[in-house]
């Protein structure tokens, strides 16, 4: 009897955590996300350089371990 307590209060704590940390009622739409993405985004001229250099400069921070350098790349 007391074992049958026991499995009810832990599944009813289950279920309450569940509830809690439940994140499906906030998801975005994954196809409407990725649709603004490329309107917004442009991947020519400047903003290409831009990347192609901070990807760059981020890999020198991981290969000398320099974190200032890898936050800089950002």
């Amino acid at each position: 009897m007391k074992v049958s307590k026991n499995l009810r209060l832990i599944a009813s704590i289950r279920e309450f955590l569940k509830d809690r940390f439940n994140l499906d009622e906030d998801k975005a739409d994954e196809l409407q996300t990725i649709e603004n993405l490329r309107k917004g985004i442009e991947f020519r001229g400047t903003n290409l350089w831009v990347l192609i250099f901070a990807i760059i400069v981020a890999s020198v921070g991981l290969n000398v371990n320099s974190t200032a350098v890898i936050i800089g790349a950002m």
